[in-house]
């Protein structure tokens, strides 16, 4: 009876694995030829872990355009079974390192970019290869080693990428570098819905795909995490180890470990003679990269780099004559991935040992405590989303204390003072890399070469008063306000405080349901409340017609749990009464912003990721092609973006005409530089620009160009500004300074005849790397200015105020550069 019990599990396995496809055999299009639509490339994950026990499916979210985020959990059936048991085991290693976990948990993330395609589709080689049984090696190595894949990161700009090179697509392959499958039309396929760079939002989360991913990530904290990417087709294969600067968080082993699994990939591509580089190019300073945020969170974290892109297409001649094929990039990331986990399984000890230092070990940090302010019922919420998303801990002062430590918004070391109910957040706990790595003002920099910016202070980049504390400070849980809104249904008006980090959102919720709103440009004490300059007032007045607006209001508020003051009387004890022309209706404007060929695809999406999800208020958007009068006789505020492209001549004469008839301009980063020197306006460069003296003309260096070059470069540095705080564009701001993110090296000068709301004085503070000759040029430049122009407004934003959605800091700058500037 056992014999034939065995008989009938042996032919049943048999059978079983026969019924798992390849890609080859599964796919309805030519696997290697052509590039897979994302629903069939979900389809065969999906068959993958129906067909064979080593693997399991689960959908763990949707993307904004409904396409599932999906993930196979790959090891042997065993090993499946007690999945949980493995991974509690392994979160004991991490918190006590007491030799708990014996496995090695690798995660490996397909196509962050979505035209880096080949990425994803080397993903279903490597899922066939691991669960189909038929790799010894493969079934050897997962023996002791759990293999998470995410086979596709990003499927809204995938789809966006493979779906035009199908319908673009010729029956032969034309591997030309001039034909048309090898010149993506903009926005292209890197980016997402919103266009923008998930692998730029590990940290940040500000996107839905980042937020549902980093909750899994965090279920697990694997020992390893390679995200797969594609460059420039003439480039050759990058594999770690990385490229200096390194985060100063980074260990020695992490670095050493690099290196053995390059030296593992080095011998396979070796054996087929592909080529290949390391220590180069792609370093791992900021923390938002998918292999830096890995790094900070105890795991060996890498980007592989393949040669392609979406200049390859389907195949592209390269240099060497030779040919790059889609099957060629298949294949060598392939190859790096099983070679990943064959290092993984025979180093699991070791990776064990080392994930619990990691995490135990508690290394000395500059600042032991963190302390946020906390406005009058604000309960900083995101702020505390991203805390919540990395499982950062944190708590609340339970009295009022001082301590001495730094400052965010003076910029000094001094004594800082905290409230009881203050945000706190001390680094004794699990997550104390990343913490520090995220709050402190300044990352140390051992090289000033990087590939991305140099500083982002969570505290200056929501615009928060904060401070960082040489000491541990005791707090107890934290506890958000229940807001008990006083609903007085006979109030004459409403008064909204600036204080409340989002309370522009309510603003903007309000027009969209018909509630007319005022702003008060003057400081006003009304019997015993003060409310400060950039309130918004609703008034019963200018509501009258609206029978449901009380409703409406209190509705809203309740919703976004935003605190209102009730207003007895329009007579002020001190400063305007409600009818003075200083309380300033706010209208409702149509606002527009042009998309198109030479638009910075990532600065584009910001702006409509910010009307949309943030403000959720409409933004017009008008292809540059087609946008002139007409689509301007129809917009109150217009919105030029950051980008490479040209305005024509009577493109240009529109928008002057426009502006002198009344409308508003809100020009970004460099789209401000369009307007520099122009005839009509005000905006000058630095005048009697100096001449290079002969005695600067210096021998070549060829050698040394690279440095020169970043010399006079900004990749990314925040920067300390002051402000006009009795200026309508700086309301709600603060009371103290500014921190502006720039990135570029087009300095715009202080103005003589515009505003100079938000400026960078001279001897100014500032954090992360600026190169040494442009440096004295940010003394006295500008950050954002004001110009009246005949019967309209021109608002000149020299820094991009929302840079890549994490900079919260700048949301309501420009959304007082919508709605409350008039002059």
């Amino acid at each position: 009876m056992r014999l034939i019990i065995l008989l009938f599990c042996l032919s049943a396995n048999v059978i079983f694995a026969q019924e798992l496809k390849s890609p080859e055999e599964f796919l309805n299009s030519d696997y290697g030829l052509e590039f897979t639509p994302h629903h069939q490339l979900v389809s065969y994950a999906e068959h993958v872990a129906t067909n064979s026990e080593w693997a399991t499916f689960e959908i763990y979210g949707y993307t904004n355009q409904d396409r599932p985020l999906v993930k196979l959990t790959i090891t042997t059936p065993d090993n499946l079974d007690k999945l949980e048991s493995i991974r509690s085991n392994h979160f004991e290693q991490i918190e006590k390192n007491n030799g708990a976990a014996d496995k090695a948990i690798v995660w490996l993330s397909f196509g962050v970019h979505g035209n880096e395609a080949g990425a994803s589709e080397s993903s279903m080689n490597v899922m066939y290869q691991l669960a189909s049984g038929r790799n010894a090696q493969a079934k050897e190595w997962l023996e002791n080693t759990v293999v998470i894949m995410d086979p596709c990161i990003n499927p809204d700009g995938y789809s966006r990428y493979s779906h035009w090179n199908r319908n673009i697509a010729t029956s032969e392959v034309q591997p030309e570098l001039y034909a048309r499958e090898h010149h993506e039309p903009w926005p292209g396929g890197r980016v997402n819905h919103y266009l923008f760079d998930l692998n730029r939002d590990w940290a940040w989360v500000t996107q839905v795909e980042s937020r549902q991913r980093i909750k899994k990530y965090n279920e697990w904290l694997p020992h390893i995490h390679v995200d797969f990417h594609e460059m420039g087709h003439d480039a050759h294969y990058y594999f770690a180890p990385a490229a200096k600067p390194y985060h100063e968080s980074i260990t020695e082993w992490q670095y050493d470990f690099q290196v053995e699994i390059g030296k593992n990939h080095a011998k396979y591509f070796d054996e087929e003679g592909w080529l290949f580089f390391t220590k180069e190019t792609f370093d791992l300073l900021y923390p938002s990269y998918g292999d830096t945020y890995p790094m900070l969170n105890g795991a060996i974290g890498m980007t592989y780099e393949q040669a392609g892109h979406s200049r390859a297409g389907r195949a592209i001649f390269l240099e060497n004559q030779d040919t790059l094929t889609l099957r060629d990039r298949i294949d060598h990331h392939s190859t790096t991935a099983l070679s990943t986990i064959e290092v993984a399984s025979k180093n699991s000890d070791k990776l064990n040992f080392n994930i619990g230092k990691f995490y135990s070990s508690n290394p000395e940090a500059q600042y032991m405590s963190y302390i946020v302010k906390r406005p009058e019922n604000d309960n900083l919420d995101e702020l505390r989303l991203i805390l919540d998303a990395h499982g950062i801990e944190y708590g609340q002062a339970g009295g009022n204390s001082t301590g001495n430590g730094f400052n965010y918004k003076t910029g000094k070391e001094e004594t800082c003072s905290f409230d009881k109910g203050d945000l706190i957040i001390n680094t004794d706990q699990k997550k104390s890399v990343l913490i520090s790595t995220l709050f402190d003002p300044e990352p140390g920099l051992e090289d000033s070469i990087t590939y991305d910016i140099t500083a982002w202070s969570l505290p200056m980049a929501m615009g928060l008063d904060a401070c960082a504390l040489t000491r541990t400070t005791s707090s107890s849980d934290f506890e958000p306000y229940r807001m008990d809104l006083q609903r007085n249904e006979k109030a004459t008006a409403y008064a909204i405080p600036t204080e409340h980090s989002t309370s522009y959102k309510l603003v903007t919720a309000l027009l969209a349901k018909g509630v007319k709103c005022r702003y008060t440009k003057k400081d006003i004490q009304y019997e015993d409340r003060s409310i400060k300059k950039g309130a918004v007032i609703i008034t019963q007045a200018d509501n009258r017609k609206n029978e449901n607006w009380r409703k409406t209001f209190f509705n809203t508020c309740e919703e976004l749990q935003i605190p209102f003051i009730n207003l007895n009387t329009g007579f002020a004890l001190s400063g305007p009464d409600l009818g003075s022309r200083s309380v300033q209706f706010i209208d409702t404007p149509k606002v527009g912003t042009i998309s198109g060929t030479g638009l910075n695809g990532n600065s584009f999406g910001q702006l409509w990721y910010y009307f949309e999800q943030e403000l959720k208020y409409p933004l017009i958007i008008v292809d540059k092609d087609n946008f002139g009068a007409s689509a301007l006789a129809d917009l109150d505020v217009l919105i030029l973006e950051e980008g490479w492209y040209n305005l024509s001549s009577s493109q240009m004469n529109e928008i002057d005409s426009w502006i002198n008839k009344g409308g508003k301009l809100i020009t970004i980063g460099s789209a401000t530089q369009k307007f520099l020197d122009k005839d009509g306006y005000g905006l000058k460069s630095k005048e009697n620009t100096e001449t290079i003296e002969k005695a600067d003309a210096q021998p070549s260096n060829y050698a040394g160009e690279e440095r020169q070059y970043i010399s006079g470069s900004i990749p990314g540095s925040v920067i300390q500004a002051e402000m006009d705080h009795s200026h309508p564009l700086c309301f709600g701001l603060g009371n103290s300074t500014y921190h502006s993110i720039r990135a570029g090296s087009r300095i715009i000068p202080m103005q003589q005849n515009v505003r100079n709301a938000i400026y960078v004085p001279n001897n100014y503070v500032s954090y992360g790397f600026i190169g040494s000759r442009v440096k004295e040029d940010n003394n006295n430049s500008l950050v954002a200015g004001v110009e009246n122009k005949g019967r309209g407004t021109v608002i000149y934003l020299a820094d991009n105020p929302i840079y890549r959605g994490f900079w919260k800091a700048g949301n309501r700058l420009l959304f007082n550069a919508v709605f409350l500037v008039e002059e």
